[in-house]
């Protein structure tokens, strides 16, 4: 009963704000924080947009499900936990920026995408290859950038979403917005009620044999406000607020006893930025502060634990002339780190980076290049001095080179470091050199566009921090600086569509691979030396088909995962079978003055398959969702 009230309040909300006075809407140039301006120093790297109709398709459902299900990205996923990793590094070199600010937890590196609602992000953007000079510890493999996007002048407008389907879902999510020429405001909400109770094939029993799955429900609920304020024509405040509690099981793997865990998760993230605009010179002073809060307890185990962050940075920008522009600034986070785990009680770390960028045009302006720079210190310790440095080359109207040379660098975790009696307080900070090349060439005929890309790339990090166990008690697992990683690899995408009138076609096709090996180095087991990584796939590889007619669509994803190994020396009886997942949306609108509904209808694991992500970890067979949106304009 409780959910249909609160169905019923949220559309009676949304009514109430469109009845009041409207604004006749006005297009002006979107305006998007300048700050986190990716194409002016990120020049080189591989950038890949997640399409609008597609983040808008899966606005009833979170970022994990969104990038398991579209992207060839390699995901750790089961259940409730949803981490992404990139070119063969691991979750912890995955950066996540949030409005520019990384929201990596400084407990375990690592970002839920499972718990964040796809509803609360106007913009996803994938950046390849390492980019710590531009963003700091933990961005190796690659960084994930969740934006806001905010407009001046648009009026009242409002959505909402809700949606149910397999498995016990229920979910309501919702947009208001309101915007005049001095300021915009944005307004979300999710509730979001899975109970996970699917069947699947047990296969740890000698004899399969169909389960289902216990302890894996999710109750999750949110709020996020993004605000714009505009002072005069040269400033502005933009200020975000993102609160979020996640209640959850904690299912074991079948290949265990239940423990029957639990956990409440709590984020609390708020962040404020002033921003000027000169003829020459733009500056902006932007803080941030997150509180993230985790509670679990099980029949065996309990803690409690918290990440606290603050973090204040000063950054200029000047233009020396048509050709030639410099970036400059200073960032200080303070990291505390809180939990029943940690030996020596509380634990703190203080960060000071200095970094500086400079790009410059030909006098053609065809071709671009960036040098970044960035220093770091932890503790009044220096860290490696980081670069990059990358060029566009338009060699024609249709063919694009690129490529990218970095080095890189990642600072251990308060878990790897003080973990009560596991964990490694003499651990080195990993670093490594990452390098990639590629082309994109565009064909146009007619209605037919045909884009091809390409990107050729390696990398090494050395001190890789891995879990083993103790030489002297093999019971007790500790982290060492024991590996060097060599990864390398191809990705190859090709898209065609062909758009006549109201009629949409789309083809596209894409595939990665990825090696991931252990070289020789100091300490290492010699029998693990050219052992690939665990549970990264070698081969990866995708397909779509979406057809549209006026408000109709029609989408077609397959995604194919190779076999992985889920233990260091890749034993054949530790192998993680490959697996391919089919999924099928459709959805379909109409309109009635300002009022606009869309439905979608969502066939998730089309060919039903028996699949792990994580070894012993059963994911959800064929299953579906349905939604349907109110939008008021």
């Amino acid at each position: 009963m409780r959910k249909y009230v609160l169905s019923i309040i949220s559309i009676l909300f949304v009514l109430r704000i469109n009845a009041q006075s409207h604004l006749d809407t006005i297009h002006l140039q979107e305006v998007i924080v300048k700050g986190y301006n990716l194409s002016q120093f990120s020049i080189g790297n591989k950038i890949e947009t997640i399409d609008k109709d597609i983040l808008e398709a899966y606005h009833h459902t979170n970022l994990g499900d969104l990038f398991l299900n579209t992207t060839l990205l390699n995901n750790s996923s089961y259940m409730n936990l949803t981490s992404i990793s990139m070119r063969g590094s691991g979750t912890s070199h995955t950066a996540v920026l949030w409005n520019g600010f990384n929201i990596q937890n400084s407990l375990n590196g690592g970002v839920n995408m499972a718990y964040i609602p796809a509803s609360f992000m106007d913009d996803v953007k994938i950046q390849y290859g390492g980019s710590s000079a531009l963003y700091g510890s933990g961005a190796i493999g690659g960084t994930i950038h969740l934006n806001s996007q905010l407009e001046y002048n648009t009026g009242f407008s409002s959505e909402i979403n809700t949606s149910a389907g397999s498995f016990g879902l229920y979910d309501i999510s919702g947009k208001i917005l309101f915007s005049n020429n001095t300021y915009t405001g944005a307004l979300r909400f999710t509730d979001h009620m899975i109970q996970n109770n699917y069947t699947f094939t047990n296969t740890f029993n000698f004899k399969p044999k169909i389960d289902t799955m216990v302890n894996a429900d999710n109750h999750g609920s949110g709020i996020v406000s993004d605000n714009l304020y505009k002072i005069n024509n040269r400033q502005q405040l933009v200020s975000h607020i993102w609160i979020q509690q996640n209640r959850s099981g904690d299912p074991d793997p079948i290949s265990t006893s239940p423990t029957h865990g639990r956990e409440t998760s709590t984020e609390s993230r708020a962040t404020l930025e002033w921003q000027y605009f000169g003829d020459k010179n733009d500056f902006y002073v932007r803080t941030a502060w997150f509180n993230e809060h985790l509670l679990y307890h099980s029949l065996v185990d309990s803690g409690n634990h918290r990440a606290i962050t603050y973090i204040t940075e000063a950054e200029g920008r000047s233009k020396i002339n048509q050709l030639q522009n410099i970036r400059y600034g200073t960032n200080f986070t303070f990291e505390e780190g809180i939990s029943d785990d940690f030996s020596g009680g509380n634990h703190f770390r203080r960060r000071n980076a200095f970094y500086a960028s400079y790009n410059i045009l030909s006098s053609s302006h065809k071709n671009s290049y960036i040098i970044n720079v960035r220093e770091e210190l932890v503790n009044s310790v220096t860290t490696p001095v980081t670069f990059s440095t990358g060029l566009n080359c338009f060699l024609t109207d249709s063919l694009t080179l690129k490529g990218n040379l970095s080095k890189n660098y990642r600072i251990p975790d308060f878990d790897d470091l003080y973990w009560n009696v596991w964990g490694n307080p003499d651990l080195k900070p990993e670093s490594g050199y990452s390098s990639d090349v590629g082309y994109s060439y565009v064909f146009k005929l007619q209605q037919v566009k045909i884009k091809i890309d390409q990107t050729i790339y390696a990398g090494i990090i050395s001190n890789w921090i891995i879990w083993e166990p103790s030489p002297s008690n093999p019971s007790i697992w500790h982290p060492y600086n024991l590996n060097k990683v060599f990864s390398r690899g191809v990705e190859n995408n090709i898209r065609a569509t062909y758009i006549l009138n109201d009629f949409k076609l789309g083809i596209g096709a894409s595939y990665n691979l990825t090696i991931a090996t252990q070289m020789n180095a100091a300490n290492v087991d010699p029998s693990l030396v050219g052992k690939e990584l665990i549970y990264v796939p070698k081969n990866k590889a995708g397909c779509s088909f979406n057809i549209g007619y006026k408000t109709f669509s029609a989408e077609f994803i397959q995604v194919y995962t190779g076999l992985r190994y889920s233990d260091d020396l890749n034993t054949p009886s530790q192998e993680v079978n490959s697996f391919t997942i089919g999924n099928l949306i459709l959805s379909d609108s109409f309109s009635y003055k300002k009022l606009t509904v869309k439905f979608n209808f969502y066939l998730n694991n089309l060919w039903n398959s028996d699949y792990q992500v994580i070894q012993w970890y059963p994911m959800p067979r064929r299953n579906f969702m349905a939604g349907i949106t109110f939008r008021f304009n």
